[in-house]
């Protein structure tokens, strides 16, 4: 209802939802029971849309599965592009391409190098048009030359603006992919 509203008031044709978590939702019941056969499909059934969503078994969690097919029918009936920004408190860059990448060596590979190189991954993932990871847990700071001596020599200046760059670059990263999916 939210999204309609905003397009008619604003005239706008297409619109970006956002969404920012730093977790899954819970599953509502639209997944097959844990124990069921690999054969056992849940179906979700939009009435305005009149189509019908299959949530997949064997995703990494019955939530990831059913959020994906809610965002999907959002995508559906409304036209928008969905953009997920997921801040995930992961320590082990494993984890991110295990959870996120179901599998697969290559997409596994470059989440977990772009994790390391500038805490966040990007990926393709079922009812977004991209999912952004970003590590949770890092410590933001707004102005690299704050609290720094008056006296503070030549390599420990240097040092703070470097420091300062890599976050604003990562930033950028992050910005350019977002902008190339609402430019679209």
């Amino acid at each position: 209802q939210m999204i309609p509203a905003f397009q008619k008031k604003h005239g706008v044709q297409i619109v970006n939802a956002v969404f920012l978590s730093d977790g899954d939702g819970h599953s509502m019941g639209a997944y097959p029971s844990y124990g069921s056969s690999d054969d056992s499909k849940t179906i979700i059934h939009d009435p305005k849309t009149r189509k019908d969503y299959n949530v997949a078994s064997g995703q990494y969690s019955r939530s990831d599965a059913e959020t994906g097919q809610y965002l999907t029918i959002l995508k559906d009936r409304i036209g928008c592009n969905v953009i997920g920004i997921k801040l995930d408190g992961a320590r082990v860059p494993n984890y991110i391409g295990y959870r996120y990448c179901g599998g697969d060596e290559k997409l596994t590979e470059t989440a977990i190098k772009n994790w390391k190189r500038h805490n966040f991954c990007a990926i393709d993932a079922i009812g977004y048009d991209k999912l952004f990871i970003v590590q949770g847990n890092l410590k933001t700071e707004t102005d690299v030359l704050e609290g720094l001596d008056d006296d503070i020599s030549y390599t420990k200046l240097k040092n703070a603006f470097m420091k300062g760059a890599n976050n604003t670059k990562t930033t950028r990263v992050i910005a350019t992919q977002m902008v190339d999916i609402i430019a679209q």
